[in-house]
């Protein structure tokens, strides 16, 4: 059976959302094994994207997540609510990265900003080592925009 509405066509096993063609995440699910599949121009680090900024009434600086940042972590959580679905906690997650160039980067500043994601979204209970006892992360290879299939096992 499948259904589609305004930008997500969903079936029995796959859920895919597309928005404004910058991001796109399609979950596939057996009764064990949950995957997303993401993708899209960037993959901002939260680490990385700190900024230095000063409050405009008191005039005291403060550090903050850059704008970029903060809008793919609104958009990537609005995509995830709206799967309507939670695992909430997990066996092992596996994150597979795909870059678009070869440019050094941290698997693990990465997958931090993932997961901080996805609890946000409430699709995961916490990203501790008692929701997600285990993690694998992996560079697959060289794509022509990022892309991240993340495997969770429950």
């Amino acid at each position: 059976m499948k259904y589609i509405t305004r930008e997500t066509e969903i079936n029995e096993n796959s859920a895919k959302l597309i928005w404004k063609n910058i991001i796109k995440i399609v979950l596939t699910f057996t009764s064990m094994e949950y995957k997303i599949d993401w993708s899209g121009k960037s993959l901002p680090s939260k680490k990385n994207s700190k900024q230095l900024r000063i409050n405009r009434k008191t005039g005291k600086r403060f550090i903050a997540s850059s704008d970029n940042y903060q809008e793919w972590e609104e958009l990537f959580i609005c995509e995830i609510r709206s799967l309507k679905f939670k695992l909430w906690k997990v066996k092992s997650a596996t994150y597979t990265f795909y870059a678009p160039n070869k440019r050094k980067w941290d698997l693990s500043n990465k997958v931090e900003s993932i997961n901080d994601w996805l609890v946000k979204a409430l699709f995961l209970e916490d990203d501790n080592y008692e929701c997600i006892p285990e993690i694998t992360l992996k560079f697959w290879g060289i794509e022509k925009e990022w892309r991240v299939e993340m495997l969770f096992i429950v």
